[in-house]
Protein backbone atom coordinates (compact mmCIF):
# COMPACT_ATOMS: atom_id res chain seq x y z
CA UNK A 1 0.00 0.00 0.00
CA UNK A 2 0.97 3.36 -0.50
CA UNK A 3 1.20 6.66 1.68
CA UNK A 4 -1.18 4.92 4.22
CA UNK A 5 -4.64 5.50 2.31
CA UNK A 6 -6.11 2.34 2.45
CA UNK A 7 -6.58 2.29 -0.58
CA UNK A 8 -3.46 0.70 -1.87
CA UNK A 9 -3.63 3.78 -4.46
CA UNK A 10 -1.11 6.55 -4.64
CA UNK A 11 -1.65 10.18 -3.69
CA UNK A 12 -3.10 12.31 -6.29
CA UNK A 13 0.35 14.64 -7.27
CA UNK A 14 -0.18 17.97 -5.93
CA UNK A 15 -2.64 16.82 -3.10
CA UNK A 16 0.30 16.56 -0.72
CA UNK A 17 2.92 17.82 -2.48
CA UNK A 18 6.19 16.97 -0.90
CA UNK A 19 7.62 18.78 2.35
CA UNK A 20 9.81 21.11 -0.29
CA UNK A 21 6.67 21.86 -2.26
CA UNK A 22 4.90 22.71 0.87
CA UNK A 23 7.88 24.94 1.83
CA UNK A 24 7.77 26.88 -2.01
CA UNK A 25 4.15 26.79 -1.93
CA UNK A 26 4.05 28.46 1.88
CA UNK A 27 6.91 30.79 1.18
CA UNK A 28 5.42 32.16 -2.36
CA UNK A 29 2.02 32.69 -0.16
CA UNK A 30 4.50 35.08 2.23
CA UNK A 31 6.03 36.85 -0.57
CA UNK A 32 2.30 37.51 -1.96
CA UNK A 33 1.46 39.04 1.96
CA UNK A 34 4.45 40.74 2.05
CA UNK A 35 4.32 42.31 -1.85
CA UNK A 36 0.15 43.05 -0.70
CA UNK A 37 1.65 44.96 2.57
CA UNK A 38 4.51 46.76 0.90
CA UNK A 39 2.11 48.49 -1.48
CA UNK A 40 -0.17 49.40 1.36
CA UNK A 41 2.68 50.72 3.38
CA UNK A 42 3.89 52.64 -0.11
CA UNK A 43 0.61 54.13 -0.46
CA UNK A 44 -0.17 55.33 2.53
CA UNK A 45 3.50 57.21 2.71
CA UNK A 46 2.36 58.93 -0.47
CA UNK A 47 -0.88 60.00 1.16
CA UNK A 48 0.48 61.02 4.12
CA UNK A 49 2.45 63.36 2.24
CA UNK A 50 -0.22 65.08 0.59
CA UNK A 51 -2.28 65.30 3.66
CA UNK A 52 0.96 66.89 5.43
CA UNK A 53 1.17 69.51 2.55
CA UNK A 54 -2.61 70.14 2.43
CA UNK A 55 -2.34 70.84 6.60
CA UNK A 56 0.35 73.13 5.95
CA UNK A 57 -1.76 75.39 3.26
CA UNK A 58 -4.41 75.05 6.13
CA UNK A 59 -2.23 76.67 8.23
CA UNK A 60 -0.66 78.96 6.61
CA UNK A 61 -4.22 80.06 5.87
CA UNK A 62 -5.10 80.37 9.27
CA UNK A 63 -7.67 77.47 8.71
CA UNK A 64 -5.58 75.70 11.38
CA UNK A 65 -4.04 76.64 14.33
CA UNK A 66 -0.18 76.46 14.70
CA UNK A 67 -0.94 73.91 17.97
CA UNK A 68 -3.19 72.14 16.11
CA UNK A 69 -1.00 71.69 13.09
CA UNK A 70 1.82 70.84 15.08
CA UNK A 71 0.24 68.46 16.78
CA UNK A 72 -1.12 66.75 13.58
CA UNK A 73 2.11 67.12 11.54
CA UNK A 74 3.86 65.29 14.66
CA UNK A 75 1.57 62.68 14.27
CA UNK A 76 1.97 62.02 10.66
CA UNK A 77 5.75 62.79 10.61
CA UNK A 78 5.45 59.14 13.54
CA UNK A 79 3.54 57.23 11.27
CA UNK A 80 5.96 57.99 8.47
CA UNK A 81 8.82 56.75 9.92
CA UNK A 82 7.12 53.14 10.93
CA UNK A 83 6.06 53.21 7.67
CA UNK A 84 9.47 54.18 5.77
CA UNK A 85 11.01 51.18 8.73
CA UNK A 86 8.97 48.77 7.92
CA UNK A 87 9.08 49.82 3.60
CA UNK A 88 12.93 48.89 4.24
CA UNK A 89 11.82 45.78 6.20
CA UNK A 90 9.87 44.19 3.43
CA UNK A 91 12.07 45.00 0.76
CA UNK A 92 14.76 43.06 2.48
CA UNK A 93 13.00 40.12 1.90
CA UNK A 94 14.46 37.73 -0.61
CA UNK A 95 12.69 37.57 -3.86
CA UNK A 96 13.70 33.92 -4.66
Amino acid sequence: MYGGTGTGKRPRAGVCGSPQQNGKRQYKKQLAQYEKELAKAEKRLSEISLIIKRLYEDSVTGKLTDERFAELSKDYENETAELKARVRELRSVPYT
